[in-house]
């Protein structure tokens, strides 16, 4: 930043100086734009773990009298909270 600054210090010319401003902002923008997508890539890879683990609770729910729903919502909230009432949760009763 200091050399940037030098540097606009030595320049005579005034458009010279702004178009150098001006692809550094550029720069920087690129930058941490790439450094978003990746965030949200990392957040949305997390995501559909998290979604796909507590859809697997519930079709364990389903077997269990707590029911897919709820098993299901209670593991979106919290996984460890949603598999702890699964599996206190008693199993229905086959109808032979």
């Amino acid at each position: 930043m200091r050399n940037m600054l030098l540097f606009f210090a030595l320049t005579k010319n005034f458009n010279e100086s702004v178009n150098l401003l001006l692809l550094c902002v550029i720069k920087s923008c690129n930058k941490h734009q790439k450094q978003f997508k990746v965030r949200f890539m990392d957040k949305l890879f997390f995501f559909i773990i998290a979604v796909s683990l507590a859809y697997a609770v519930g079709c364990w729910g389903r077997t269990r009298k707590i029911g897919f729903g709820l098993a299901f919502g209670l593991s979106l909230v919290n996984l460890l909270v949603g598999i702890i009432a699964v599996a206190c949760s008693k199993k229905l009763e086959d109808n032979k």
